[in-house]
């Protein structure tokens, strides 16, 4: 199955959905990817200092 792409607007989705709790299993349903994908794309966007997620940080890391 071909990876799906984030748009920067699932980014910022996905960001507030994170700060929220939302349960990771319902984030992949929204976004049409698997729990893996949302551990890669957690990964490519996380902040360790403020453990957060940043759908910004995340946006610049595939340029």
């Amino acid at each position: 199955m071909p990876r799906a792409k984030l748009t920067y607007d699932d980014r910022l989705w996905l960001e507030n959905a994170l700060n929220k709790g939302m349960d990771p299993m319902k984030i992949c349903e929204h976004l049409g990817i698997s729990t893996h994908q949302l551990l890669l794309e957690k990964k490519m966007g996380w902040i360790k200092e403020k453990k957060t997620y940043s759908a910004h940080k995340a946006q610049l890391q595939l340029k």
